[in-house]
């Protein structure tokens, strides 16, 4: 039994000691050897593997099956959301730290609804990005107050359709109502009541509040591409 029990508890010691094993998913090249880097520097933790796009983090999360999984946000045609979901759909468990440039509150309401486990932003501390891989590894998640807050704000929001938000984007590049018809493919008549149920939704009293709301909310943004069409 005493033989018994020094194998059990030799192994658990063997289980406690493997290192985190760890898959970093960014596009930027620069951006993803630096964190794999930094986290091969710490003794606990191995970079098992890296991704630059959603269906190479989706392939490597079912491949290497990592303990935790940093995604960056803004990954060229998709997101951290889309990485999530993909996952998802397939079955996978993901312990995600979401990384990104982005404080929005619905674009972290987005990611922790789809998910994520934590969410952080890059221009933190490096001991927050290792503190928030520790708590995922040990079963817990990992919000930093200020993030908590700004989820919360965005669960407001919850309500938007698809098709709102589309046309929220849509307001917020300065097309009008004729305009979003024709960009969305349906009837003016039916941007006019969309254009009324998101003003309602967000205690707006204009298409201008509106949109400023959506601004800071990171429901709405311009990129470069659209700043240039423009």
């Amino acid at each position: 039994m005493l033989s018994a029990d020094r194998n059990q508890a030799s192994a658990h010691a063997f289980f406690v000691s493997l290192p985190l094993r760890i898959l970093v998913v960014d596009d930027h090249p620069v951006v993803r050897d630096g964190l794999a880097t930094v986290l091969e520097l710490q003794d606990d933790i191995q970079v098992v593997g890296k991704a630059a796009c959603v269906d190479s983090a989706i392939d490597a999360q079912r491949r290497l099956l990592p303990d935790v999984t940093l995604l960056d946000f803004q990954l060229g045609r998709g997101t951290a959301v889309d990485v999530l979901e993909g996952c998802g759909k397939l079955g996978l468990e993901v312990s995600a730290i979401v990384l990104s440039t982005y404080d929005g509150p619905w674009h972290i309401y987005r990611c922790l609804r789809a998910g994520a486990r934590s969410f952080v932003l890059k221009e933190m501390a490096q001991e927050v990005v290792l503190d928030a891989i520790r708590s995922l590894h040990r079963g817990l998640r990992y919000i930093p107050p200020e993030i908590a807050d700004r989820a919360a704000e965005a669960m407001t929001l919850d309500a938007l359709t698809a098709r709102e938000l589309d046309v929220l984007q849509s307001m917020a590049e300065g097309h009008s109502n004729r305009s979003i018809a024709k960009h969305l493919g349906i009837g003016e008549g039916t941007v006019k009541t969309h254009v009324n149920s998101l003003l309602s939704k967000m205690q707006a009293e204009s298409r201008t509040e509106a949109v400023i709301r959506a601004f800071r909310l990171g429901l709405a943004r311009l990129d470069d591409a659209r700043l240039r069409a423009h």
